[in-house]
């Protein structure tokens, strides 16, 4: 999806894209997040790195609600602030947190 979005910038298919991806996000990342979290929870995950980990998957999930509330209202010039919210969360969530699950998760055996 980021990738779409970017590739997709300042050309005729920009607001389709924007658009296409706002909905995407907001679908796969319900999804994801709670399939995630059911995962910690069955892997035992410590209590207070779950409840912190929760709170960035809601942050960002408000963040995607902001942008479909935009979208509602019409603004469409907002490919590269989706993109920079995208990327900050590819780099420092994806990266940077979700490792500190896995290996409870494997542990379990569950993963």
């Amino acid at each position: 999806m980021y990738n779409d979005l970017v590739g997709a910038m300042e050309t005729e298919e920009e607001e389709a894209i924007v658009r296409e991806t706002v909905e995407s996000l907001a679908t796969y990342t319900r999804y994801h997040f709670r399939t995630e979290e059911a995962l910690m929870r069955r892997a035992g995950y410590d209590e207070e790195a779950f409840v912190s980990h929760c709170r960035e998957h809601q942050a960002f999930t408000d963040q995607i609600a902001a942008f479909q509330d935009r979208l509602f209202d019409g603004s469409l010039g907002m490919s590269a602030e989706l993109a920079d919210s995208m990327g900050v969360w590819l780099t420092t969530h994806i990266q940077d947190t979700d490792p500190g699950y896995v290996t409870d998760i494997r542990e379990a055996g569950i993963g």
